[in-house]
């Protein structure tokens, strides 16, 4: 900011003797309504969110020398803020013991070391430090023993968990709370909105996998395309917050074009160790091929294993998907011929289509489903060179 927008400033704010309709106060309005509408956080929403006064001042000064206070919407820093609460939102937690020991802190369940490369690298840039530590454990399903080895990671940092529950972010086991998307997110930029479902897919979203199925009755083997729901549990006193937090999933995924089959809740209620039971809750992702390739677009940040397991299936998809951008492309194109003057076979011929597919679309009002391009996942990875599992 230069001199003269400072001294410009001081103008307009600290001198009160103007009438409210002078141009100083009309300038001071201006400048207030945009530079408030440009604000996310502020040291007064800190205070709010904390029951303690005696290091108020401190954390507030750590905030603000990390350039995290006030926070605005054009902070340089606000996608990976952004994709830290995706994350806090799916696998990681916010813990807050200042009842017992004065100690709080952001922890994170990750699997893969580059996960944890790539989280602290986050934690850097906001200039604040983590505390890693590898994990083994044992799960057993269905009578089958598995080994689950792991990474937790954890900043001790009472000033961003904070900002982060400041922003939002619940405090405690989500299960039992009840929490919304904050609107900063529900209605700010796309790209804000991006870097949180990134990270929460990279947790609590399904990969997208692709398995051949034999359809004898329906010309042999073909592409299936597998996306497992979005899951999480909910209290079942808290189910109507549950489905409320799955509609604002959903309306973010579909402004990127991915398709939401349903929400809905499994019958089945689980018992707790306090007495409590809960459920899980779903979110049915569309296995339709334009929608899957933009479920696996979002990335999956913190998720280096997903980001494996789909590194063929987008580029499979996208040459399944420009095949049929292409046919609808030339549906399209046969009724623009069509209704130019030139005939059923006169519009197959200049197209190189078969007669009976332009007469379907054009005389029976048949939708242009896919032409057959016999094209299987397994051998197409083969013949790209990509046959790793």
């Amino acid at each position: 900011m230069q001199v003269d927008e400072i001294d410009t400033i001081k103008y307009i704010f600290y001198t009160t003797d103007a009438p409210d309709n002078s141009p100083r106060q009309v300038y001071k309005q201006i400048f207030l309504y945009f530079f408030m509408s440009r604000i996310i956080l502020t040291k007064i929403d800190i205070v709010r969110s904390f029951n303690q006064q005696m290091y108020m001042n401190e954390y507030i000064q750590q905030l603000e020398e990390r350039n995290l206070l006030p926070l605005t919407k054009n902070n340089k820093k606000l996608k990976i803020i952004a994709r830290l609460c995706g994350a806090l939102f799916s696998d990681g937690s916010l813990y807050d013991g200042s009842k017992i020991n004065n100690y709080r802190e952001i922890s994170f369940a990750l699997g893969q070391k580059e996960d944890v490369e790539e989280l602290e690298k986050d934690f850097k840039i906001l200039n604040y430090k983590i505390h890693k530590k590898q994990t083994k454990g044992e799960m057993t399903i269905n009578g089958r023993t598995f080994t689950i080895e792991g990474f937790r990671v954890r900043c001790a940092s009472t000033s961003l968990f904070l900002l982060f529950k400041s922003l939002g972010v619940p405090v405690g086991k989500k299960t039992d709370k009840k929490y919304y998307i904050p609107n900063w997110i529900m209605n700010g930029p796309k790209d804000i909105k991006k870097e949180f479902l990134s990270a929460y897919i990279g947790g609590d979203g399904p990969r997208v996998t692709i398995r051949i199925q034999d359809r004898k009755k329906h010309g042999g083997p073909h592409n299936m395309i597998d996306i497992n729901d979005i899951e999480f549990y909910k209290r079942t006193d808290l189910i109507k917050s549950g489905y409320k937090l799955a509609e604002q999933i959903s309306n973010l995924l579909e402004e990127f074009d991915i398709n939401i089959n349903r929400v809905f809740h499994d019958k089945e209620e689980f018992p707790r160790k306090d007495g409590s039971k809960s459920v899980s809750i779903h979110i049915a992702i569309s296995s339709k091929v334009e929608s899957a390739l933009n479920l696996c677009k979002l990335g999956y940040s913190y998720c280096n294993q997903k980001r494996e397991i789909t590194r063929d299936v987008i580029k499979f998809l996208k040459v399944i998907a420009d095949k049929r951008k292409a046919w609808k492309d030339l549906y399209n194109k046969s009724f623009e011929l069509y209704n130019k003057g030139k005939t059923t076979k006169e519009v197959s011929e200049t197209l190189n289509l078969s007669y009976e597919t332009v007469f379907g679309w054009i005389k029976n009002n048949k939708n242009p489903t896919i032409n057959q391009h016999h094209i299987l996942y397994n051998k197409w990875r083969l013949e790209n060179g990509n046959s790793r599992d």
